[in-house]
């Protein structure tokens, strides 16, 4: 008996899950003898339904079209700021004592706030808010004897706009559903769930030889994900563990060579009194199993078996 095997589309990225369901979905309007039962029917228009509203978010911007708008009436306001800061630092050199003072004030006020243009968004515009709150109350004496009252409201009227556009562009995010990509692809792979079920029930309670062509064109659609469009994960960890592995052994070989060329780096074999003696046994030298074997006049080094392969090597 024929069915529908399920694939976990979960594995899938969102071009090659809505190209799957597209591809099931136009083979199965092409299955005349398929779509006479109602059921199916039903199937058939939930899977074509799904797989619209999963098109909606394919390929979406997640960029919203006010952020452009926001950089630059913060590029504005920031303008504005170094220009009043500026400003009133210039003034501090007028020759009339009683502005000069004023100016003194102001600056002082304005060091004392530390208004940076490197601070987070919504933290710049509330210090600059709190700003223009004390240069149009506390300070407005300042500011009118100075004149710089068009720079006080002009800052005031950037930072309201930047604050404007950031509320709505935050009530845009609200209104945009979240993870709507992946839950539009649940409802899409349910209606499959569902057009498999319908499938493989008429195999056994009507002629099986009138789905078959679309079961094994499903079948077919499945094995080949499953080869090509699938990640294999599992095949690439176990490359890297028999990857580590082999470095590992290639370590241990490579520290008990150095051991070996340190005890007798520039020793001739036949300098007997310069090199101990170990009378036909074997003398473990390393941690990792080597050991010397002296044999007539040439001494052996001796690897485990499981470090490099060898059996022996002399030294």
């Amino acid at each position: 008996m024929k069915e529908i095997d399920y694939p976990d589309m979960r594995r899938a990225n969102n071009g090659a899950h809505g190209m799957f369901m597209q591809s099931v979905s136009e083979r199965l309007e092409k299955e005349s003898e398929v779509m006479k039962n109602a059921v199916m029917q039903r199937a058939a228009m939930a899977l074509k339904a799904a797989m619209e509203e999963e098109s909606l978010y394919l390929g979406r911007s997640r960029k919203s079209l006010l952020t452009d708008e926001i950089k630059t009436a913060d590029k504005e306001r920031d303008g504005l700021l170094t220009g009043l800061r500026a400003t009133v630092r210039g003034l501090r050199r007028l020759p009339d004592p009683e502005k000069a003072k004023a100016a003194q004030e102001l600056e002082v006020m304005l060091s004392g706030n530390r208004v940076k243009r490197s601070m987070q968004l919504d933290r710049e515009t509330g210090m600059i808010t709190k700003l223009t709150e004390e240069l149009e109350t506390t300070y407005a004496s300042q500011v009118s004897l100075l004149s710089i009252g068009l720079f006080v409201s002009g800052l005031k009227a950037a930072n309201e706009r930047v604050k404007g556009l950031i509320d709505e562009r935050s009530n845009s995010e609200v209104e945009r559903k979240p993870a709507a990509m992946q839950q539009a692809r649940l409802r899409t792979d349910a209606a499959f769930r569902q057009v498999a079920r319908v499938a493989n029930a008429m195999a056994v309670l009507e002629d099986e030889a009138v789905v078959a062509p679309f079961i094994n064109f499903v079948n077919e659609l499945v094995r080949r994900y499953r080869q090509q469009v699938f990640p294999k994960r599992k095949k690439r960890r176990r490359k890297a563990q028999r990857r580590k592995t082999h470095d590992k052994a290639n370590l241990q070989q490579h520290r008990c060579g150095q051991i070996g060329q340190r005890l007798f780096r520039g020793r001739h074999p036949r300098q007997s009194l310069q090199r101990p003696q170990f009378h036909d046994r074997h003398q473990p030298v390393c941690p990792h199993g080597g050991a010397l074997f002296l044999h007539g006049e040439r001494l052996f080094f001796f690897f485990r078996a499981g470090c490099n392969g060898r059996s022996s090597s002399p030294i």
